[in-house]
């Protein structure tokens, strides 16, 4: 099912706008219409629908059948649509705010749902529009950070994975912006990772969680490696900054030193006994 184009398509069933955002006062009502179109070559019969959604942590992608008491505020007007091929209609939804709602977002999918024949067997689609819904009132912009760190403290090959957990404690949903720098014992930036290339939006109460590799890393970045969180959010640009340290020895230089030590302790070792042997004789 694609929401996310410029329009919903399902089985040449379209749908228009594909996006409402709207901003509602507590105890407010208002009406928002979807357009649906029928580009089959039959009759179809169309009925309202309506749903929440969440965003996946890890992949960011939206997901339906999520709790949320906004979908009890809002119901269709027209029980049922018929349409014939190459024509139009509309769909309304009632949208009731109650007067005792809280300054939040909320994440609805209003959609026009259609059984269709497979056959012998009847297939129930739906095509969907998104909706926005913002309760009037002071918006709270505020993210935490959960988890920051890296896989091993001690690093022995040029790729390590780095871990990231932020929770949005706000009331309206933010897209971070950022990076993740890798700075050597020297000061020079080895790698700088976007944080959130595909803009992902992380709803109001929601996780996001991801996790990078770094790839860079040389003989010449022997030593402390610094990883520094940079990031921005919301409409005011907060900042957030963490930082967060590893030890990066190559195998051949971590092996190599064990190696040398051993012998190291073998000779002093050597040396001791010979010289006992020598303080008897």
């Amino acid at each position: 099912m694609g929401i996310f184009g410029g329009m919903a398509q399902s089985h040449a069933i379209t749908i228009s706008p594909l996006r409402h955002a709207i901003v509602l006062e507590k105890g407010e009502e208002k009406t928002v219409s979807l357009t649906v179109y029928n580009e089959t070559a039959e009759v179809v019969t169309i009925a309202p629908e309506v749903d929440a959604f969440s965003i996946h942590p890890k992949t960011g992608v939206a997901e339906f059948g999520a709790p949320d008491k906004a979908k009890t505020w809002i119901s269709a007007v027209q029980k049922t649509q018929t349409i014939v091929p190459g024509q139009q209609k509309q769909l309304d939804f009632l949208i009731r705010v109650p007067k005792d709602a809280k300054t939040e977002s909320h994440h609805i999918g209003l959609f026009a749902s259609h059984p269709s024949r497979l056959g012998a067997v009847t297939v129930g689609s739906r095509t969907g529009s998104l909706l926005s819904l913002h309760i009037a009132g002071e918006v709270e912009e505020s993210i935490t950070l959960r988890d920051f760190s890296v896989e091993k403290k001690l690093v022995t090959t040029p790729k390590t994975t780095l871990f990231l957990h932020i929770n949005n404690a706000g009331t309206i949903h933010v897209v971070p912006t950022g990076g993740i720098r890798v700075i050597n014992r020297k000061g020079k930036i080895v790698q700088d990772i976007p944080l959130n290339p595909e803009k992902s939006s992380v709803l109001n109460g929601e996780q996001f969680v991801r996790s990078y590799t770094t790839s860079h890393l040389s003989i010449k970045d022997v030593g402390k490696i610094r990883v520094q969180l940079y990031m921005k959010y919301g409409i005011t640009h907060r900042e957030m900054s963490h930082e967060i340290t590893f030890w990066y020895i190559p195998k051949i230089l971590l092996y190599g030193g064990i190696f040398v030590g051993i012998i190291i302790l073998i000779g002093i070792v050597s040396m001791w006994y010979k010289k006992l042997l020598y303080t008897n004789d």
